[in-house]
């Protein structure tokens, strides 16, 4: 089956804040980049997810180490649509405020999602 890792793309350019699609090789290594979504244009729907994080590199992000990409969204189906309103679960994952990826709040590394949506910059888990 084949898999795609989902991050937001953070280094300075023309995708800067956009969120990027990449191939998948292992769980900590991600493949080429395959396109990039307009977080202010389209929604990113992922399906078999699994919230991965490199958590070393984001304790050391957390504790105010310089930033390196160390967090992304390993799924098994990736669609792009329209930019149109969601409400899920909140999902979400920021190192300069924990180090964990979460859900509702709760740490949540490594856990499955079925189904994840973006609107705008933020994530929702969705049934």
């Amino acid at each position: 089956m084949k898999k795609f890792t989902i991050r937001r793309h953070l280094s300075k350019g023309q995708y800067f804040g956009f969120f990027q699609v990449r191939g998948y090789i292992t769980d900590s290594k991600q493949g080429e980049v395959l396109f990039y979504v307009n977080p202010e244009t389209q929604n990113l729907v992922m399906q078999d997810c699994i919230l991965h994080n490199k958590v070393n590199q984001s304790i050391k992000i957390f504790e105010g180490q310089n930033k390196r990409p160390c967090a992304y969204i390993i799924c098994g189906k990736v669609e792009v649509k329209d930019a149109t309103r969601v409400e899920g679960i909140k999902v979400s994952y920021n190192p300069k405020k924990s180090p964990n990826w979460t859900i509702n709040n709760k740490p949540s590394n490594f856990a499955k999602v079925n189904k994840i949506e973006t609107f705008g910059t933020k994530l929702f888990g969705l049934s």
